[in-house]
């Protein structure tokens, strides 16, 4: 992992300790920049979230991507949504937990459904009037240090069909300081996940790397 000065954005970002109210505040403040400040270092994740999500559209869906009904999860200022509508996925919802992030999200015109103050470390996310709806759930960017814990993985999947898939990624950092690894093989165990691929040790934001992970969630 890159060693990143204290007054660092991503640096701040990753000392927010999953605080709601303090993630909401944060990115309150950074979505003006936000685009510029990661694109300034490259931040890759989005184009392979969406790249993975056509593979396994192409691979085990067997429908057109016109058909297909996708929500990115912690969605932001909108940086995956554009990407999946690039790679010709026309029906996107999204949602994230700052308004601010959100309002962005709105102006690229790639979702059709944007839904704010959505914690995924909330026992009730919020979400319940969409479960079962959609055949990928993407996350970019959200399973990293100061956000969300392993356990908000359920809420994904909650929102996936039966059969459906759930493409996330981990940062490095967050992989090796939690349980994430235990937390999927307990998904397993009970029959609710099974884990398709992992895409290891790939570009993430600058020099930093993460783990791309995708699920079919069961019964198929």
């Amino acid at each position: 992992m890159s060693s990143r000065p204290p007054d660092d954005p991503v640096a701040k970002a990753l000392a927010l300790d999953g605080d709601a109210d303090r993630i909401k505040d944060f990115y309150g403040d950074w979505a003006r920049s936000y685009d510029d400040d990661v694109a300034s270092e490259d931040y890759r994740a989005p184009e392979i979230i969406a790249s993975l999500a056509r593979l396994v559209q192409l691979s085990w869906l067997g429908k057109a991507r016109a058909d297909i009904r996708l929500m990115d999860a912690g969605c932001g200022t909108g940086l995956a949504g554009i990407a999946l509508r690039s790679a010709g996925f026309p029906h996107v919802d999204g949602f994230d937990i700052a308004p601010a992030m959100t309002a962005k999200a709105e102006k690229t015109g790639a979702y059709g459904r944007l839904l704010a103050e959505i914690d995924l470390n909330a026992d009730d996310a919020g979400l319940g009037a969409l479960h079962g709806t959609y055949d990928i759930v993407t996350c970019a960017g959200v399973f990293t240090l100061g956000h969300v814990a392993p356990e908000g993985l359920r809420h994904l999947f909650a929102l996936s069909r039966d059969g459906g898939f759930v493409i996330v990624s981990t940062r490095e950092s967050y992989l090796n300081s939690s349980d994430f690894r235990g937390y999927v093989r307990q998904m397993e165990r009970a029959g609710e996940a099974s884990l398709i691929f992992t895409l290891p040790y790939a570009s993430y934001v600058g020099d930093d790397r993460a783990d791309y992970w995708v699920f079919r969630k069961l019964p198929i």
